[in-house]
């Protein structure tokens, strides 16, 4: 806006269940909450999971150039490190955190733990794979004490090795770490699930008003969000794919009467702008 701050315009929030239920949802317009005016029109979609590595193949076999879309997704488990010390100076305790870096996506990284050779980690991390023939996962273990943010130690998976293993799977084991740390070790498991198609999702034999869906042309909610949906703890195995067509009736925040909005899109601890 004028004064290079941003100003809130609004938020809608959706379940993810109810995508799960319905496998597709075209088109639809969700009022915002906590603003005066303002809706915003998604399309999503639910993409199943799969153990299954001819999925994951067929669909890296039969990719189209640029084809950017994600054809299957890894959950990476960070157990613990050990012996990260420093060979020039072996009293000395770094601050470790872990940090993922993927071909496509932004970094991820957890916890920092602090002033230890040995952290205990216990962080799970999921990275969208797009290209699996090529696509690998780079794990660099780093100091936070230092200025720089000095690399203790790295380790790489490698996708389409992990496509190869029994069940696409690196069952809970140690990994060496390369650089200054002779002995150091990460401890991680690692398993790989293709992604199937949204026509391809298994979807329950429900109407769409018995999934708490309405079949009007628009998610209504004036006051709370949404909030004619059955919300439930359930954990379903799967991917959303959404997308954002255009927001209309935003508020008027600029002193031109007009806005410069962006969409910040959250599910618990990540988050996309």
């Amino acid at each position: 806006d004028d004064r290079q701050d941003d100003e809130f315009l609004g938020r809608a929030k959706i379940q993810t269940s109810v995508v799960a239920e319905r496998g597709y949802i075209e088109g639809y317009w969700v009022d915002l909450v906590d603003t005066e005016s303002g809706k915003v029109q998604v399309t999503l979609s639910w993409l199943s999971v799969i153990d299954d590595s001819s999925t994951v193949k067929t669909a890296a076999k039969h990719a189209k150039p640029n084809d950017d879309s994600a054809k299957g997704l890894v959950h990476i488990y960070i157990d613990s490190c050990s012996g990260l010390f420093n060979q020039r100076d072996p009293t000395y305790k770094p601050s470790p955190m872990v940090r993922l870096i993927s071909n496509h996506e932004k970094s991820q990284q957890s916890w920092p733990k602090y002033y230890t050779n040995d952290p205990i980690i216990e962080q799970g991390f999921v990275m969208l794979i797009r290209a699996p023939y090529t696509d690998e996962i780079k794990i660099d273990v780093i100091d936070t004490a230092s200025k720089k943010d000095d690399v203790i130690g790295t380790c790489t998976i490698r996708i389409w090795s992990l496509i190869e293993q029994p069940g696409m799977e690196y069952t809970l084991q140690p990994w060496l770490l390369k650089g200054n740390s002779p002995d150091a070790k990460i401890v991680m498991s690692a398993s790989l699930r293709g992604l199937l198609p949204p026509q391809c999702s298994p979807r329950k034999g429900q109407r769409p008003s018995e999934a708490g869906v309405k079949t009007t042309e628009s998610f209504s909610a004036p006051t709370s969000g949404l909030s004619d949906l059955t919300y439930d703890d359930k954990v379903l195995p799967g991917r959303i794919r959404l997308l954002l067509h255009k927001a209309e009736e935003l508020e008027k925040k600029d002193v031109g009467g007009k806005s410069d909005p962006y969409v910040v899109i959250s599910y618990e601890t990540q988050r996309a702008e």
